[in-house]
């Protein structure tokens, strides 16, 4: 019981802080683009509160099951079973990411048919082609935070997560302001480059890992 409070203790707060790091840059991306104008605000909140929100959980899910195995594997001292399970990971998720990319590509049809603005939807379906790359971030990275959480390396991901953060909300800092003073302010351009700039952050966070 001792032994479990203490280990509670030791992982509850990075994962906290790795958890917030990570919402956080989307939360940043969102507060600049409220820079850029209303429509763009809006399409980037239904593609990130939205079509985002629902491919997470899934994929969330689908990496999910390495957490139960890696425990058991790292119980029993079976450490050679880690990295198996980890490639089975990667295969499974990766595969619901391929099929989950009909909604990235096909976002702008969807949306008119739920009959939103056109041009919400039209800038929404631009914008999402941005985000594919973030689909298959979260097909390595959700297995990699469960490849280390079973082993309590977590302060690995929390210190990368952070670092990472702050790189972000400087450069979005960078694209947004310092763009707008070149006249590029409402541009498609500047929203593409907050997105490709949040996809940098999720593939420094993996590779960072």
């Amino acid at each position: 019981m001792n032994n479990t409070l203490k280990l509670s203790k030791y992982n509850t707060p990075p994962a906290i802080l790795t958890a917030v790091a990570q919402f956080s840059i989307g939360f940043v991306t969102i507060a600049f683009v409220g820079h850029l104008g209303e429509v763009e605000l809006a399409a980037v909140s239904v593609v990130q509160n939205v079509l985002e929100g629902f491919v997470f959980g899934i994929m969330l899910g689908m990496g999910s099951a390495l957490e139960t195995l890696c425990g058991q594997a790292v119980g029993a001292g079976q450490y050679e079973m880690l990295g198996l399970y980890l490639q089975r990971s990667f295969i499974i998720t990766t595969v619901t990411a391929f099929l989950l990319l009909l909604l990235y590509i096909f976002t702008s049809p969807i949306l008119n048919l739920l009959r939103q603005d056109k041009e919400i939807s039209e800038l929404a379906g631009k914008y999402s082609l941005w985000v594919i790359p973030q689909l298959f971030a979260y097909a390595l990275n959700f297995p990699v935070q469960k490849f280390l959480l079973a082993q309590s390396r977590i302060w690995v991901m929390t210190t990368i997560a952070i670092v990472v953060l702050g790189f972000h909300a400087l450069l979005n800092r960078i694209v947004v302001i310092k763009l707008d003073k070149v006249d590029c302010r409402f541009s498609s351009a500047c929203l593409c480059g907050l997105r490709l700039l949040s996809r940098i952050m999720d593939w420094t966070f993996i590779v960072g890992v």
